[in-house]
Parts: C-alpha cells; sequence; structure tokens
C-alpha cells in the first residue's frame, strides 16, 4: 500500500516538474517583453519628457512676478506649439537637408536657418488663432516687441532642433562607418579561412587542360576560361576592397562566355555595355553580377517575344544596370533570392542613400533596375 502511494507520488512529482519547465520559457519571454517595454519608456521619459519639463520650469521661472498674471492654459497652448515645431525640424526638416546636401558644404546651414522666418510666421498665424480661441477675433499682432520676440523664439528653438539633430546625425553615421568596418573585417576573415593559394588551383586546372585537350577542344576551351575566371575571383582589391569597373565588366563577359559553352549555345549578345571614361572608377566586386546570375539561372532566354536583354550604361558618374528576362515556364530549383537579399546587403553597406534597386517581377516577367550614384 505504502509503495504504489510512493509510486503515485512521484508521477504526480513528474507530472507537476514537466508542466512547469513547458511554462518557463513563456515566463521568460513575457519577462523579456516587458522588459523591452520599460527600456522603452525609461528612454522616452530621460530623452523627452524630462527635458521639456526641465525646459519649461526653467522658462517659467525667469517670468517672476508675471507668472501670477500669466494665463497657464494659453502659456500649455504656446508651449504645443513650440514642442511640435522642434520635432519636426529636428526629426523632418534637418534629416532632410542633410540627405539633401550631403556633399554641399554650405548650403545645410544656409536651407537650415530658413527654419527660424517659417517659426516667426507660423508663431503669428498661431497667435492669432489663439486670439480667435479666446477673444472670438482673429488678430495678428505687427508691432516691433512681437516680431522681435518671434524671432528670438525662433532662433532658441531652432538651434536647439539643429544641434539635436546634427548630433543624432553624427551618431548614426559613426555607427554606420563602424558597421561597415566590422562588415569588412569579417568579409577578410571569411577570406582568409577559406582561401585557396590561387597557383594551386591554376596548376590543377591547366592539368586537367592538357590532359582533356586531345580529346575534346571545347572542354578545353572551358577550362582555360574558368582558370581565367577563377584567377580573376581572387584578383587583389585597394585599400576598400574594390576593382575597377572595367575589371567588373571582364568578368561579366567570361562569365558570359562560359555560360555559353556550358549550355553548348551561342555567346549572349543581347547586351549594351557604355561606360566610356569611367573604366577606373572604383566598386564592390561582383557587385553588377549577381543580378546577370539571376537572368541565366531563372529567364528564359529562348523566348522570342520576350527577349533577355542586359543594359549597363555609365554618365554624369551615375551606373545604371537593367536585366529584362521572361520566366522559364517549368523550373525546377526554387527561388529563394538569396543572391538578391545579398545584393541589397552589399548596396546599404557600400552606398547608404547613393543606390536605389527597383524589381518588377510577375509571374511571367522579371525586370531588375540598379542604379548608383558612384561619385
Amino acid at each position: 500500500m505504502i509503495k504504489i502511494t510512493t509510486q503515485k507520488t512521484l508521477k504526480l512529482f513528474r507530472m507537476t516538474n514537466s508542466l512547469f519547465k513547458l511554462t518557463k520559457p513563456a515566463l521568460t519571454e513575457t519577462n523579456v517583453k516587458t522588459s523591452k517595454q520599460l527600456h522603452l519608456l525609461r528612454t522616452i521619459l530621460w530623452r523627452h519628457v524630462l527635458p521639456i519639463l526641465v525646459f519649461i520650469s526653467v522658462e517659467m521661472l525667469t517670468q517672476g512676478p508675471n507668472l501670477k498674471r500669466f494665463d497657464a492654459g494659453i502659456y500649455v497652448l504656446y508651449y504645443l506649439f513650440d514642442i511640435c515645431y522642434f520635432y519636426i525640424i529636428t526629426y523632418g526638416y534637418v534629416p532632410g537637408i542633410f540627405r539633401f546636401f550631403k556633399r554641399r558644404n554650405g548650403l545645410q546651414e544656409i536651407v537650415a536657418a530658413t527654419a527660424i522666418p517659417i517659426y516667426g510666421i507660423l508663431l503669428i498665424l498661431y497667435n492669432g488663432f489663439v486670439c480667435l480661441l479666446t477673444n472670438g477675433r482673429f488678430e495678428i499682432p505687427f508691432d516691433i516687441h512681437t516680431l522681435q520676440k518671434s524671432c528670438i523664439r525662433g532662433v532658441m528653438i531652432c538651434a536647439l532642433a539643429y544641434a539635436v539633430a546634427y548630433a543624432r546625425y553624427a551618431i548614426r553615421a559613426e555607427k554606420m562607418v563602424s558597421q561597415q568596418k566590422l562588415h569588412a573585417l569579417r568579409l577578410e576573415n571569411n577570406l582568409l579561412s577559406v582561401q585557396t593559394n590561387p597557383h594551386l588551383i591554376n596548376n590543377v586546372l591547366n592539368y586537367v587542360y592538357e590532359r582533356v585537350h586531345d580529346y575534346s577542344i571545347q572542354d578545353a576551351k572551358a577550362i582555360a576560361l574558368l582558370c581565367e575566371i577563377t584567377s580573376d575571383a581572387l584578383t587583389e582589391t585597394d585599400g576598400l576592397g574594390r576593382i575597377s569597373l572595367k575589371q567588373e565588366v571582364t568578368y561579366i563577359e567570361k562569365y558570359l562566355q562560359l555560360n555559353a559553352l556550358y549550355k553548348e549555345s551561342d555567346a549572349f549578345k543581347n547586351i549594351r555595355l557604355s561606360f566610356d571614361g569611367y573604366e577606373s572608377i572604383k566598386l564592390p566586386p561582383k557587385i553588377l553580377l549577381e543580378p546577370i546570375v539571376n537572368l541565366f539561372k531563372y529567364g528564359d532566354l529562348n523566348n522570342e517575344a520576350v527577349q533577355a536583354q542586359v543594359i549597363l550604361e555609365v554618365k554624369d558618374c551615375t551606373l545604371q544596370l537593367v536585366t529584362r528576362n521572361a520566366k522559364k515556364a517549368n523550373h525546377k530549383a526554387p527561388s529563394h533570392k538569396i543572391g538578391l537579399k545579398n545584393l541589397r546587403q552589399r548596396l546599404e553597406l557600400n552606398y547608404p542613400d547613393h543606390h536605389l534597386l527597383v524589381i518588377h517581377d510577375t509571374d511571367h516577367f522579371f525586370e531588375l533596375t540598379l542604379t548608383i550614384k558612384l561619385c
């Protein structure tokens, strides 16, 4: 009798223990979510609410004896206007100026200064609406005292907004540079960990070439071309890990030749290249190859109605690559779009705010347009 009771007790203990283990991850996820929410609330409190309260308190202390006669409701209305204008300038107006006038020295400050007269005009109009709410009449004051007060307050609000926006921009730029350096370090480590001696690869391919040449000239030609492509893939880059546009185009042309030999067809001729004067300009290696590989992998090159096409042009220091193709009707390999995802990541790392990738993808047609501002 005691034995049965002990077995039942052990069984009940295991059941409760297993239930406890099942609920533990859920509790952990809830705690993590709550912790993130608390961190967000703490950030909002310290970065937004507290500075605003300190600013309002300091300004209220400067009112002195006039504070008793001051209407608290009107005071709140004007501060709502200042707070809204500050956030618009900090998170909208000034960041837009930084993006548009990124390399035009002096124009940033000139355009940013226009926020001061805009503030004055909006404040005068806002004052008219406040008079409409309080007195029932829309009145716009034009006296010198009101204009001076509006300008001084506009300078203070805009200078503070510009300082905060510039600090956010500098921190973001420094963070992006750190990410690029970390990414470059990871790529270098990955390259060193898997890099094989190019002389060994070429020697093996040359040996295979000599063995195959007497039996199949076409196969020997493909091996020789593969040897050249392998050598190009291990070409040394500059300090930023980039190669010239001419080297990139040469690699693409060799890939097209190898693809023609592999499929035992004529070389792909529907390609237009125009980059005169920009042969030595630098860009990351193989960044233009992925869209072309995607075309040959999923495109129907025998479709006469929609002919596959590759256009590469460089004009006014802007590179544009366009690929168009009809899709294969019964392509066996599913598309995971890993190559295009990697392309987006590389573009974001190397050309932030200086590239545009537009993809038009339907069931029967694919078109990619890549635009890069090179300088």
